[in-house]
């Protein structure tokens, strides 16, 4: 059976994603929006986002099975609030810090889903 392939721009909607949540987080933590926060802010969270997006594709394509796939998404949907907080963290390392904690994070725990999917599927 040949699967269709995720377009790559679908990780700009994830990348979209990030920005919104990170808003609707502040706003629930303390009530009001951050008017300290700059579009610097936002754009990082989104580039941040984006590039978990691509992680999430790349894995995506490479699961040979539809349990496979799953793992994935939900490895994916674990991650992601640890991601959101390594967004926060890695900003006190700046720019680069954000970029790389959320995608670190992200490429750790959605590989563990993507080679416990291939486990399963393996022995299936």
């Amino acid at each position: 059976m040949v699967e269709k392939k995720i377009p790559y721009w679908w990780a700009a909607l994830i990348g979209l994603l990030m920005p919104i949540l990170q808003f609707v987080i502040f706003y629930i933590r303390f009530g009001n929006t951050n008017p300290d926060s700059s579009l610097l802010d936002y754009v990082l969270f989104f580039v941040a986002g984006t590039i978990g997006g691509l992680i999430l594709i790349a894995l995506l394509q490479r699961s040979k099975t539809k349990a496979a796939r799953w793992l994935v998404l939900i490895a994916f949907i674990l991650a992601t609030p640890i991601a959101l907080t390594g967004m926060i963290v890695g900003g006190l390392a700046g720019p680069i810090g954000v970029l790389f904690m959320s995608a670190m994070l992200w490429t750790i725990i959605t590989s563990l889903g993507f080679l416990v999917g291939r486990f399963i599927s393996r022995n299936a």
